[in-house]
């Protein structure tokens, strides 16, 4: 009789894996990281002086949209039909 001998295998990490998981961990530390630093920015209200612009020229309310019309109702299914 021949006796078979098996090896135990042993748990090995796939290489790939434990690079991801330490590229993983490296880039959370570096957010953490940037996330507590204080910030070089100090920033201020703005505050108008006098009153706001008037909505005139550029400015003014533009309601041309409104006056517009559908067509191709119920003709067209999807953009590809267009």
């Amino acid at each position: 009789t021949c006796a078979i001998q098996q090896e135990e295998e042993t748990p090995t990490q796939n290489p790939t894996m434990f690079s991801r998981r330490t590229l993983f961990v490296a880039l959370l530390a570096v957010a953490v990281g940037v996330y507590l630093l204080p910030s070089p920015i100090d920033p201020k209200p703005h505050v108008l002086k006098g009153p706001p612009p008037a909505l005139e020229g550029p400015l003014a309310v533009n309601t041309r949209l409104q006056r517009g019309r559908r067509l191709f109702t119920g003709k067209l299914h999807g953009p590809e039909s267009f």
